[in-house]
């Protein structure tokens, strides 16, 4: 052992040497031939707690950065937007009968915005309907006249049928323009 110590005099001092012995080559489990028996270990710590309560004890720090960003980023303003009027037109004559919404309300395509009344139109659907009925009539008055002779009247039962045919045609047709101009209606006023 190699000490140096100075006595509160200068110029003296006193040396030790220390000298340390390697220790011997060792068992854990075993202290100079007594076994020694260690607990079980403690389990592993698992790194996704630490992650969790990393990101835990940072939501508040996330939240302020958060707020900050949103301040610089996104700007907010009050507006209006205006839309230019917009002119609906039907493509068959007639007046407006009912309108189903009021002014600056939204719309939804498909939904009906008013009623196109077509007198014309629906005159000579009443017309042809009436003459049909007419016919109809006529029809079955001369099957009970003809009875018996019915030989006599075929030709007028024959002339009866082609007229019926022609006006149900005729029928159809005012049909479906009356159905094409609502349906058309509808469509064009929702268009737009």
């Amino acid at each position: 052992m190699d000490w140096s110590f100075n006595h509160g005099k200068i110029g003296k001092y006193i040396r030790m040497k220390i000298r340390f012995n390697q220790p011997e080559q060792r068992i854990p489990n075993d202290d100079r031939g007594i076994r020694i028996q260690y607990g079980e270990a403690k389990r592993p710590r698992k790194p996704w707690r630490w992650y969790l309560i990393l990101i835990v004890s940072s939501l508040p720090l996330l939240y302020l950065i958060g707020l900050v960003l949103q301040e610089l980023l996104i700007v907010k303003a009050d507006g209006r937007i205006t839309v230019p009027h917009v002119t609906v037109r039907a493509s068959v004559d007639g007046y407006v009968k009912q309108v189903f919404v009021e002014s600056l309300h939204t719309v939804t395509e498909g939904e009906e915005l008013a009623t196109l009344e077509n007198l014309p139109l629906k005159d000579s659907f009443r017309r042809l309907t009436t003459e049909i009925n007419f016919l109809n009539e006529e029809k079955n008055k001369l099957q009970l006249q003809s009875g018996n002779t019915t030989l006599q009247s075929m030709p007028l039962l024959k002339f009866a049928q082609e007229q019926e045919k022609f006006y149900q045609n005729r029928l159809h047709q005012y049909e479906s323009l009356f159905q094409a101009g609502r349906g058309h209606t509808s469509r064009s006023c929702n268009s737009t």
